[in-house]
């Protein structure tokens, strides 16, 4: 017995390394059930969920293995479609996995949430392979916009068991479902590049990567040369010094306008700083016809309105990094640009003070964040090229944008404008919060 003994000790803890969720062997009549899920058709439509509530309002021992595991995945609950599938051999468990996925893939209007989508990839059994990645951004695509991916940012940046956070296996999961789902921009930020890229063994998966992101350069550096060219071919159309209407001058600034925010720094600087100087009623055009798109897009919807401001920031920022060299009456129109700002706040967040809420045409809040407006307020050269009364005005309508007393806001206030970030964090009343707003780090949402 003393000689079995090491042996008994050897085979008990190999028994213990088993896998917990290693399949049991089913019988024939359950391995039937099971194998009727292949051929189901799966859809999570509205009447087949509130059948499936109905029927666990009053439950039946009798029902087989397939009615169970259809009333769990038509009721949501992932978790027992993933215990389930795990409790199957590998090769079942994997091909009715892969037949929902198909099925609800396949559906443009599959009752699916963008939730279910996540639990749904955690509940498949091993590694998620290639088809499966594809399917399941199939279906992310199918329920939530191009345009709204911040849902989906904000949750991979939680992570999964399987996809996002910061592990790079888990965040390449989610860069291949992201980019089926048709989220490029999003999927950059995921997928990996450069060196990492050298680290991913598939040498298939490596190439369609890296034609992705080249093709994604591509058109970067199209568009950037596209917007340049924009920006000074009307940029020449104001110098010319060939008799030109106002109409052109006008559409020209115009044009000016709809790619402000996405000129280069280099570009943008250069071409407006030397029109302030040679040609200023040139440079004024841009400004004016600005500051009238501003005045006259008052009652648009908030993105409309906020785009407006974006361009005005920017210009503002330009004029009074040149200020002083360009002479005129620049800091009169830096002043008009804060008081565009300033009315924008009054209209917005005047109703704290027993003014009306501001509505669109169809009678919907049109209210910008705060957030936003403080980003976009006058800060650092702006704000110190301001005349004194004007200054005091600013101060009390800083005063207007609402800050939150407790779990602020995230407060992204320029590093350059502490005048501006002391105003607003000295009304935040958490003393915890107020040192982080402080010291300029991003406070807690």
């Amino acid at each position: 017995m003393r000689l079995l003994r090491p042996f008994l000790c050897a085979a008990l803890a190999c028994v213990a390394t088993l896998p917990a969720q290693q399949a049991a062997p089913l019988d024939a009549k359950t391995q039937q059930q099971y194998e009727r899920l292949l051929r189901h058709r799966y859809s999570r439509d509205l009447s087949e969920v509130f059948a499936a509530m109905e029927k666990s309002a009053r439950p039946d021992a009798r029902a087989g293995a397939d009615a169970r595991f259809l009333s769990a995945f038509r009721l949501g609950d992932w978790a027992q479609v993933r215990a389930e599938l795990a409790s199957l051999p590998p090769e079942l468990g994997r091909g009715i996995y892969d037949k929902m996925l198909n099925d609800l893939a396949e559906r443009p209007k599959n009752g699916v949430r963008l939730e279910d989508v996540f639990a749904l990839a955690d509940a498949g059994p091993g590694d998620l392979t290639d088809l499966e990645l594809r399917k399941l951004g199939q279906m992310l695509g199918q329920i939530v916009a191009p345009n709204e991916s911040f849902w989906v940012a904000e949750r991979l940046t939680r992570g999964t068991e399987k996809l996002g956070g910061k592990d790079p296996a888990r965040r390449l999961a989610a860069g291949r479902v992201l980019l089926a789902g048709g989220f490029r921009d999003l999927a950059r930020q995921y997928l990996p590049a450069g060196a990492d890229l050298d680290q991913v063994v598939d040498e298939g998966l490596r190439q369609e990567i890296a034609a992705f992101l080249a093709a994604e350069q591509a058109t970067e550096i199209a568009q950037r040369d596209q917007i340049s060219r924009i920006w000074s071919d009307n940029v020449a159309i104001l110098r010319s010094e060939k008799k030109t209407s106002d109409w052109e001058r006008s559409k020209a600034a115009g044009e000016m306008h709809r790619v402000l925010t996405q000129v280069s720094p280099a570009v943008l600087g250069g071409t407006f700083a030397e029109l302030m100087k040679s040609q200023p009623d040139a440079a004024l055009k841009v400004v004016g016809g600005l500051s009238r798109k501003i005045q006259n897009e008052g009652g648009a919807p908030a993105a409309q309105r906020m785009d407006n401001l974006r361009a005005q920031t920017v210009l503002a920022n330009l004029i009074a990094d040149h200020v002083d060299d360009a002479g005129g009456d620049w800091r009169q129109v830096l002043g008009l640009m804060a008081e565009s700002w300033m009315t924008e706040v009054e209209q917005s967040f005047g109703r704290q003070s027993g003014g009306a809420r501001r509505t669109n045409s169809r009678n919907v809040a049109n209210d910008i964040d705060p957030e936003e407006m403080l980003q976009l307020a006058p800060a650092g050269k702006w704000l110190a090229a301001l005349a004194p009364d004007l200054r005091a005005r600013f101060d009390a309508t800083l005063a207007r944008v609402p800050v939150p007393e407790r779990d602020p806001l995230v407060l992204r206030l320029a590093a350059d404008a502490p005048e501006v970030r002391e105003r607003v964090c000295a009304r935040v009343s958490d003393p915890g919060a107020r040192t982080s707003c402080g010291t300029g780090t991003v406070l807690p949402r």
